[in-house]
């Protein structure tokens, strides 16, 4: 406390190195008083219960996107391919008489396939991430469609599904959704693995140098394949999540949402250059933006302007990871 009061710019330098959540904390906590004096409606239950949902939706994508950038790449295909989960979960139980659970398996399987076809051109035979991935989100965001000639999906009184949309409808308290909760708690588990586990600490190490680690006898590419199938399970998870909000399924759900989640990440502090960052800032991040994205839209503000936001975001919080690892560079050297 001392050294703050006596050198507080200092002080608040450091931390901004030091401690990835502090940059969201600082941030989720100025854009929430500026959305209470602009609409107090904005603290309201209900809107509180809506930006939760939300929440949960890009949560479950972040986690394991949090874990690819880590690891030193990156997946941009994570929306399209969770509307491709949706779609083939819904026409499953829509049109071929399915249980929601075994079509849940199988977009499980699908997921993971797709995440591990990108982990293999990536890791494997060194594709630029972003070629291969944004080819993935075409090729996922055809397939929804194709499967279903771009038509929307009803469930509303499936008996296949009824069971499913009681994870929806039964509230926790305060009005939350369970799925949100059990967000928070696989946020929980997650970060002690990253933090407290021989397997955090070498995606780390991967994610700082994957040549540096490979030399000190760390498995670099096999960890850079595991980030890319929990990302493809948690893919699927969301998907599930959303079905069970919607009861339904209607292409183009999702389209768009990895922008999202990669403005989390960078807001949340986690660096894009891999290698550092922590779950806590990654649902810090999430909950930035879904409330920035919320209050926008309460202030009747174009969606196209809410775009233009949404890119100044991630080009602000990539400057500051620049700035930061340039000071710790010269701080090392």
């Amino acid at each position: 406390m001392g050294n703050f009061m006596s050198n507080p710019i200092k002080s608040l330098q450091n931390m901004f190195m030091t401690v990835p959540e502090f940059t969201a904390i600082l941030s989720f906590g100025a854009l929430v008083l500026f959305a209470v004096s602009m609409n107090p409606v904005f603290l309201s239950r209900g809107n509180i219960a809506a930006i939760s949902t939300m929440v949960m939706y890009i949560g479950l994508l972040a986690l394991g996107e949090t874990l690819i950038i880590i690891a030193g790449e990156i997946d941009i295909s994570i929306g399209s391919m969770m509307n491709f989960a949706l779609m083939f979960q819904a026409w499953l139980i829509a049109h071929h008489d399915f249980q929601w659970q075994p079509a849940f398996a199988l977009a499980v399987c699908l997921t993971v396939t797709l995440s591990f076809i990108n982990a293999l051109l990536i890791v494997k035979l060194k594709m630029p991430p972003f070629i291969v991935t944004i080819g993935m989100l075409y090729a996922c965001r055809g397939g929804s469609r194709v499967l279903t000639f771009s038509r929307p999906i009803s469930l509303f009184n499936n008996p296949n599904a009824e069971s499913l949309f009681l994870i929806s409808t039964n509230k926790a308290f305060g009005g939350l959704e369970w799925g949100f909760l059990f967000l928070l708690a696989l946020i929980v588990i997650a970060n002690i693995v990253l933090k407290r586990t021989a397997y955090g600490r070498e995606l780390f190490a991967v994610g700082d140098n994957w040549k540096a680690a490979r030399l000190s006898g760390i498995k670099s590419d096999r960890i850079k394949i595991s980030t890319f199938l929990i990302s493809g399970f948690m893919v699927a998870l969301a998907s599930m999540f959303v079905m069970a909000n919607t009861q339904g399924a209607s292409a183009g759900m999702g389209d768009g949402w990895e922008m999202y989640v990669i403005c989390a990440c960078a807001i949340g502090g986690i660096s894009l250059r891999g290698g550092a960052g922590s779950m806590i800032s990654t649902l810090l991040g999430v909950m930035f933006v879904i409330s920035m994205n919320n209050i926008l839209t309460m202030l009747r503000v174009s969606p196209n302007w809410q775009g233009v936001f949404l890119g100044g975001l991630i080009v602000m919080a990539v400057l500051l990871d620049t700035w930061r690892q340039r000071k710790i560079f010269g701080r090392q050297h």
